[in-house]
């Protein structure tokens, strides 16, 4: 180890015996010395240069902590405060910070604060000397710099060209959409990785001219690799300040500068290569000095040509005089938050009025300049003249929203691939559709990955014509879904270019799966038309041309007429096979119908000329002269929009007729037999109530003759006998009337009937505690028969009442279904219900019943299943015991 230096042992013990040295060394060497007493921290001792830094008269100061704890900063009090805790806990941990006091006079004082704490013996803290720094000026100057990088938001940079070791600030790195950390390590080649190839020449040779000295600034527009893929355009400006003993370039600084905009956007901005030395008149965009109250202090020519006033009319105004009112609020909202502090620049698009009154759009990048204090002297604002580009921008938004339009809706699908790689981009749902995949998973592919081997041919010759003409002409072929199957498609594209010049393919891919499904089932019935042409021999088909010539006879014609085709083929028209009479009579039908004259040839075809074909019937006269009734229908050929002739299609419906005349005889037969039947019932209906009164009235009178009678086992039994008999009577009587009855069905509204039962009903219902909720709207009608509708409703609300469970609340719920030719009533209330597995074979048979009520005569149900099958209706049941029964009944609309 090398020994102590003898002058700086001399200059130790000369401090010690010397104290006008040690006070040389603090008053000239410091801006302040403390010493503190930490055991009595109430006592500090300062200095005079402490004080007279800070602007006060030492001799009117305490030697205490409080004498300065109120002039310091204090957050940076409470950043001093935990240093110095974390100091004398840990001697290794330094107390140095920079703080700012309060100048007597009110400015700010920056001082670097170092200290070190004395221990006894033990470790123990007991003294803490430190001293003070002034660094005001070199702060002020950060701070200076700071808001010119800001303001003027560009990035910086560093340079040691003989080591490559380079320093970035983050707007650096920002504009090329990184952060520093992602750049990470960072150095010259950082740089040269991102620059575009093409510019790296140009570069070096500018550069050798600073290293060589020929050129005091290296000044350079190259592009660089954008972290999104994309080109950007940046400015970099820098100079060599430091050179090596042999003349070699050390230390290179400069700035980068974001220029895309003006590049791409607005030539008229593009700046030239002096704007780029930060000359503040010769600036290529708008450049302005602004005091805090909004005047123009100081602008550029590029500002008065932005705002269209010479420079001496643009100093009497201010930036509120030209900012529309619109935008000035948000521009003072964001300029008051730099005065207080609360940001250092902002940056907003806004308009300004131009002299002459039109609006012109603008970016403004706003920074502050400060004084040692803090106080803002002016601002400094940049102006860039957007109009164009904001023009060009509705016009690109117009443009991109009607191709957007076109691609999410067309009806054919869209892709876009790679021209050397195939692989998809981009494309629109209608081509994913099909597929199978989701968008995400079939941009994952390439055309090849859906195309099949056998393709391939088609494939290159897609690619010949692509290398030949630029685009590929339509053809077909087909596409592999994600399962496996094929669709067949018709594909065609365009060959473009990227703004890198990258070549891509826009395709039109069109499923064609309904067109060949439509080409197959057209090819079949092709076929089978031919098929059935040569051999229906139960169908009688002739065509003719225009003219009425006969053109088609088919083997069922031949066969039922008796011709062979060959008689008639171009030889004949229809005629020969119907007969005049019939031809005439229709011609006059006709004639009257469309209030025209029809004759002859068109007294077929008329209608199927007019497209209203009809069916009717006709009769043949064969080849033998025998008369054939047939079912004709007539329909126009047309190809491509033009008649070209007409296709009679026939039926002997000889059979047809013979079974239309024994129905109508058998029908007749009915008819009269069921008046019979109809009259039979009612005589015995009337004869056996007749019967039924007379017997009763018997056993009255034999009652009233005989009293000691009245009460005997046997007159109580044929009182018994002749009340059921009665009943029995009126019953059939009432089944008569539902099966013999025909009535025509009306509309009827169902909410009404429901609502007259109710209310006849409702003592009843009051007296049981039943609840009838009745959701059946006012709207709802159904067809049916007046009083069969009414007998309905009223037996399932009395079946409610009657078996209702005397164990819980009883309710009786009516609502409905519907569809477009049914309506469905349901009835469902919470009673005894009835047992389905036991009664369900006879639930609507006369005289069953399920339950013991006094009332009970088992024919409600037989007369309703009735009554809603005669008006073409069902009823069905579902029921569980000690649950509830639910009816469900179908009527017609």
């Amino acid at each position: 180890m090398m020994n102590d230096n003898y002058l700086k042992s001399e200059l130790y013990g000369s401090i010690k015996n010397n104290e006008q040295i040690f006070d040389f060394i603090q008053d000239n060497c410091l801006d302040g010395l403390w010493y503190w007493d930490l055991e009595k921290p109430e006592n500090e001792w300062m200095n005079p240069r402490f004080w007279h830094t800070l602007g006060y008269n030492p001799n009117e100061m305490p030697h205490s902590p409080s004498a300065w704890q109120h002039i310091i900063n204090q957050k940076d009090l409470q950043v001093a405060i935990d240093n110095f805790q974390k100091h004398l806990a840990d001697e290794n941990h330094p107390y140095d910070q920079i703080v700012r006091y309060r100048h007597k006079d009110g400015h700010t004082v920056w001082i670097r604060c170092k200290g070190k704490a004395m221990r006894d013996q033990q470790g123990k803290p007991t003294r803490m000397l430190g001293v003070h720094n002034d660094i005001t000026d070199f702060k002020n100057n950060e701070i200076r710099y700071k808001s010119l990088i800001e303001g003027t938001n560009v990035g910086t940079w560093e340079w040691n060209v003989q080591t490559g070791q380079t320093v970035f600030n983050e707007r650096w790195a920002n504009i090329v959409g990184y952060t520093l950390a992602e750049l990470a390590p960072i150095s010259i080649e950082t740089w040269m990785k991102l620059a575009h190839p093409d510019d790296l020449e140009e570069s070096g040779r500018r550069l050798n001219a600073c290293f060589e000295k020929k050129a005091d600034y290296y000044d350079f527009e190259a592009r660089m690799r954008h972290k999104d893929g994309q080109w950007v355009w940046v400015f970099d400006r820098g100079k060599v300040l430091e050179w090596t003993e042999d003349g070699k370039p050390l230390m290179m600084y400069g700035t980068h500068q974001d220029i895309t905009q003006r590049k791409l956007k607005e030539e008229e901005l593009r700046l030239s290569e002096e704007s780029f030395r930060g000359n503040f008149e010769n600036a290529a965009v708008g450049m302005a000095i602004v005091s805090p109250n909004g005047k123009w202090l100081k602008v550029n020519y590029k500002v008065c040509e932005i705002v269209g006033y010479p420079e001496k009319e643009l100093l009497n105004l201010t930036f509120q005089d030209i900012t529309h009112p619109d935008d000035l609020h948000t521009d003072e909202a964001l300029l008051n938050e730099v005065i207080e502090g609360k940001r250092s620049h902002y940056q907003m698009e806004k308009r300004y009025f131009h002299k002459q009154g039109h609006i012109v759009y603008i970016i403004l990048a706003v920074s502050s300049v400060k004084d040692a204090e803090g106080k803002i002297l002016y601002f400094i604002s940049q102006i860039i003249d957007i109009s164009i580009r904001k023009k060009q921008e509705e016009e690109l938004i117009y443009q991109k929203n009607l191709l957007s339009s076109f691609y999410n809706l067309s009806p054919i699908g869209i892709a876009l691939n790679d021209y050397d790689t195939g692989k998809f981009i981009d494309a629109n749902d209608k081509l994913t559709e099909p597929t199978g995949y989701t968008k995400e998973e079939f941009l994952a592919l390439s055309h090849r990955d859906v195309t099949p081997k056998e393709y391939e041919p088609f494939e290159i010759v897609a690619l010949q014509q692509m290398e030949d003409k630029g685009r590929y002409e339509a053809f077909k072929k087909e596409y592999i879904r994600k399962d496996g199957s094929r669709y067949p498609v018709s594909v065609q594209g365009i060959v473009v270019k990227d703004a890198e010049g990258k070549k891509l393919i826009w395709s039109l891919v069109r499923d064609i799966s309904q067109e060949k499904e439509a080409e197959r089932k057209l090819n079949e019935a092709i076929s089978n038309l031919q098929a059935v042409l040569d051999a229906s021999k139960q169908v009688s088909i002739v065509a003719t041309d225009t003219e009425g010539k006969i053109v088609l006879f088919n083997s069922g014609a031949e066969q039922l007429l008796g011709y062979k085709a060959e008689e008639l083929v171009g030889k004949h028209t229809p005629d020969i096979i119907h007969l005049p009479e019939e031809i005439e009579k229709e011609s006059k039908v006709l004639s009257e119908k469309y209030d025209k004259k029809i004759s002859g040839f068109e007294t077929f075809v008329y209608e199927a000329e007019i497209g209203q074909p009809k069916t009717k019937e006709w009769s043949y006269k064969g080849k033998d002269g025998h008369i054939i009734p047939v079912l004709l229908s007539i329909n126009k050929i047309v190809d491509e929009n033009t008649i070209s002739g007409y296709l009679g299609v026939a039926t002997d419906i000889t059979e047809l007729k013979k079974v239309e005349k024994e129905i109508r005889s058998l029908l007749s037969i009915t008819e009269k037999q069921n008046d019979r039947l109809k009259n039979f019932a009612y005589i015995v209906s009337h004869n056996l109530r007749s019967h039924s009164g007379g017997i009763s009235g018997l056993i009255e009178l034999l009652q009233l003759e005989n009293a000691d009678l009245a009460h005997t086992e046997l007159v109580t039994l044929l009182n018994s006998s002749a009340e059921n008999l009665k009943q029995t009577v009126e019953d059939l009587t009432e089944i008569v009337k539902v099966n013999l009855t025909i009535e025509e069905l009306q509309h009827i509204q169902l909410s009404g009937v429901i609502e007259k039962n109710i209310k006849s009903l409702s003592s009843e219902i009051n007296r049981t505690g039943i609840k009838i909720i009745n959701d059946i709207p006012d709207a709802i009608q159904i067809q049916g028969i007046s009083a069969y509708i009414d007998s309905i409703v009223l037996n399932m609300i009395t079946n409610a009442i009657k078996y209702k469970s005397e164990v819980r609340e009883s309710f009786l719920r009516i609502y409905y279904e519907e569809d477009k030719s049914t309506i469905t009533l349901f009835f469902q209330d919470n009673g005894l219900g009835i047992d389905l597995n036991k009664h369900g074979d006879k639930l609507f048979g006369m005289y069953k019943t399920f339950h013991r009520h006094d009332d009970s005569r088992g024919i409600g149900l037989f007369i309703t299943k009735n009554q809603v099958e005669s008006m073409g209706g069902k009823i069905t049941v579902e029921s569980e015991v000690n649950i509830g029964t639910t009816f469900k009944i179908i009527f017609k609309k």
